[in-house]
C-alpha cells in the first residue's frame, strides 16, 4: 500500500493483557488458527524444528545438527548478556574445535 501512495490507517491499539496475548500468540496465521495454547506451542516447536533441520542443513554443512536446538536454547538464555561461547559449548557437549566455531556465530 505504501508504494501505491496510500498509507494504511493504524489498527486497533492493544494494551495490557491483549498486548501480552498478541505477542505470545505471534502473527503466523497457522498459529492464530489454534485457540489452545498447547497446540500453538506444539506448532511453534515443530516450525522451529523444521527450519533447523531442513533450512540450516541446506545452508551449511553441519555435522552436529542435533546440537543446534540446545545451542539456540543456551544462546536465548544469554540474551542481553555477555556470552561465553566456551561455556555454552561445554554445556551442550561440543568439543574444543566446535566451541571455537561457536565464537564466530
Amino acid at each position: 500500500m505504501a508504494f501505491g501512495g496510500k498509507v494504511a490507517k493504524p489498527g486497533t491499539v492493544l494494551t495490557g493483557g491483549d498486548l501480552v496475548h498478541a505477542v505470545l500468540v505471534g502473527g503466523y496465521p497457522e498459529m492464530l488458527r489454534r485457540e489452545d495454547s498447547r497446540r500453538r506451542q506444539a506448532w511453534a516447536r515443530d516450525y522451529v524444528k523444521a527450519i533447523v533441520q531442513r533450512d540450516v542443513r541446506d545452508i551449511a554443512d553441519i555435522d552436529k545438527l542435533d546440537h543446534l536446538p540446545r545451542l539456540f536454547q543456551a544462546l536465548a538464555q544469554h540474551t542481553g548478556q555477555l556470552t561465553n561461547f566456551n561455556q555454552i559449548g561445554g554445556q551442550i557437549g561440543l568439543n574444543d574445535k566446535a566451541q571455537k566455531i561457536c565464537e564466530y556465530l
